[in-house]
């Protein structure tokens, strides 16, 4: 492994060891000298440190985008699928690290069935990993401005000010079916650790 890790493909790789190595744990267990086990173990135990089921939701089969380091004006993120036998079950979205100082970077993981959004902080501290958890509809889901929670959010936007946007397809089992939505947008503001209901969303007519 070269001397610079890269956190944002870190965190990308583990979602996929995880889902396709099953024998991951057992990885663990007999080769922990070699130091990419143990990046991948410290890596492991910042993640379950969240107490959002993170490692068991990205071993479920998903896609990941690695977003650009510097913030710009659109959107990125994925369709989402139409029925619960889709092979899709959840989406990553991690930026990418500019570099400078210490390795940090934001994590978005959504989930199906049931429907669940986590926005964390994932940093590389040398000798290690931590996490600092900003957002999950379960444990930390309260939107200052409305009674809701964020669902599977399949769209993300980082703005200039550095707060998030995240795209849902509506409060989970409220409503139409997702493909008769119009997505809702929160934003989500990483230093005052606060997120707001920016559009509520519409069904299609």
């Amino acid at each position: 492994m070269p001397e610079k890790r890269s956190l944002s493909q870190a965190i990308v790789a583990y979602g996929f060891l995880r889902g396709d190595y099953l024998d991951l744990d057992k990885l663990f267990a007999s080769d922990a000298s070699l130091s990419v086990v143990q990046n991948l173990q410290a890596l492991d135990s910042a993640l379950k440190s969240l107490d959002c089921d993170v490692p068991t939701r990205i071993a479920l089969p998903h896609k990941a985008l690695i977003l650009p380091s510097s913030p710009m004006e659109q959107w990125f993120g994925f369709a989402r699928p139409g029925g619960r036998n889709s092979p899709d079950r959840g989406w990553l979205f991690v930026t990418q690290s500019n570099g400078k100082g210490s390795e940090r970077v934001l994590v978005v993981l959504s989930s199906a069935s049931p429907d669940r959004t986590t926005v964390f902080w994932l940093e590389d501290t040398g000798t290690g990993y931590s996490a600092k958890l900003l957002y999950d509809s379960l444990k930390k889901g309260k939107i200052s401005n409305a009674t809701t929670m964020v669902g599977a959010a399949t769209e993300v936007k980082i703005e200039k000010t550095g707060e998030v946007l995240l795209k849902d397809w509506g409060e989970p089992g409220v409503g139409p079916h997702e493909f008769a939505r119009v997505g809702r947008i929160f934003r989500l503001d990483p230093s005052q650790d606060t997120v707001a209901l920016v559009s509520p969303g519409n069904p299609v007519r």
